[in-house]
């Protein structure tokens, strides 16, 4: 009898294990899924595919491929077959291996049935990526350490580049899933536009517009080249942001062109260098990848909350379900406000409750942000992923934009 229990103790042990990893998957609680597999004792292999969720979140997407391929071979069921062929087409999408990303999609779509309310939208991506067939991975090259100086707008900081040899001055955008510019400015570098057509749309505002790839051959960005970027081209008023009426804006440097400079350091009077090397500090990241796009993890009265990092925001704000990180004193002080939200595509007016100030901890800094609304409604893109977004507002002072350790660090 002593044998018996003995031996289903560490199997009990497992079950409980793989259960809570279940729950945190489920609730997109990924930052404690990172700390929970590292106490774990489950070895089934639906283990294997939560390590390789984190693997791919946190940075390590290439790891994160070999480990999914080997959970294949497992024979999971078909949930499960499709979750992993969506992970690793976001994984080659901010890796920049498109061919690769396309050939993930296929995958999936052929696990979808017709009846299906995703396979219209996985269907018209798979087109738009299969019309980028021919174009190489985006790759990289680094020079020396070269300072670039940013320029202040009435949004956020735009940088100089190099286009396909030609001068532009871009904002850089971590909300932004891809590259993005106006038809005029495709034009004007002479960007090669495919034919295929999707539908996109401002993760601020939902506001939706007609979008097509392009690809810019080179990007320089201080000494580094980036080629074969993928670059989506809307209309020329789509990129007018509303009634701020910014034509001078004509492109966004998005992910996964951001990601592949590694680590991005931008002081508060606009100084932007590019690091090259690997990672200068240690300890545990405070970002994650939701598909295309980071999330930082900040601390707000002592606990963890999960915020949409967005360097081409001006303001931060928050979603409803803040509410629970917010202290008695802060619930009592809320207000009322109307504002607008710009974004590519055009803006909106919100109802919102107005939050009068609200202090987040950083690695580096603790920063006060005063008068930030709290959203009645979240962004479908990051519902039960994050609380809010951290725009630039929390980082004027300066940063430190790091995909090789994945942090953010402010100065």
């Amino acid at each position: 009898m002593r044998l018996a229990v003995a031996t289903l103790f560490p199997l009990l042990l497992a079950g409980a294990d793989l259960d809570q990893l279940r729950k945190l998957d489920e609730t997109k609680r990924l930052f404690d899924l990172r700390r929970a597999l590292t106490e774990t004792a489950a070895s089934e292999p639906e283990t294997a595919y939560y390590r390789a969720r984190v693997h791919a979140r946190f940075g390590q997407e290439q790891i994160a491929i070999t480990e999914f391929r080997e959970f294949l071979n497992t024979g999971p069921a078909e949930m499960m077959h499709r979750k992993v062929h969506q992970e690793m087409a976001d994984a080659y999408t901010r890796l920049g291996q498109y061919r690769d990303a396309a050939a993930e999609w296929t995958a999936l779509l052929g696990l979808i049935p017709p009846d299906d309310p995703e396979r219209a939208e996985i269907e018209e991506g798979l087109s738009m990526w299969e019309s980028l067939g021919d174009v190489a991975a985006q790759s990289v090259e680094f020079g020396g350490n070269v300072l670039v100086q940013a320029r202040y707008d009435l949004l956020t900081r735009s940088i100089p580049l190099l286009v396909n040899g030609t001068k532009a001055d871009w904002i850089l955008d971590t909300g932004a899933n891809l590259s993005i510019v106006s038809e005029s400015e495709a034009k004007r570098l002479g960007l090669d536009v495919r034919n295929s057509s999707v539908h996109g749309s401002s993760g601020h505002t939902g506001k939706q517009f007609s979008t097509r790839p392009a690809v810019a051959s080179e990007i320089r960005v201080g000494s580094a080249r980036l080629h074969n970027v993928i670059v989506m081209v809307i209309p020329d008023h789509a990129m007018h942001f509303g009634p701020l009426g910014l034509k001078h804006l004509a492109g966004i440097l998005g992910l996964p062109a951001i990601r592949a400079l590694g680590s991005v350091e931008i002081s508060a009077n606009g100084e932007m260098r590019i690091e090259p090397g690997p990672p200068k500090t240690t300890g545990k990241p405070n970002i994650c990848f939701n598909e295309l796009s980071p999330i930082v993890q900040v601390y707000h009265a002592g606990r963890p909350v999960s915020m949409a990092l967005d360097t081409g925001g001006n303001v931060s704000y928050l979603y409803p379900s803040f509410r629970d990180f917010m202290t008695p004193e802060e619930l009592k002080e809320l207000g009322r406000r109307r504002d607008r939200s710009n974004g590519v595509g055009g803006s909106i007016t919100l109802e919102s409750d107005l939050v009068r100030a609200i202090q987040f901890e950083l690695p580096g800094k603790t920063v006060l942000l005063k008068n930030i609304s709290l959203r009645r409604a979240s962004t479908p893109a990051f519902d039960g992923y994050t609380e809010g977004l951290l725009g630039m507002d929390a980082m004027n002072g300066g940063f430190t934009l790091d995909f090789r350790a994945m942090q953010l660090r402010l100065d």
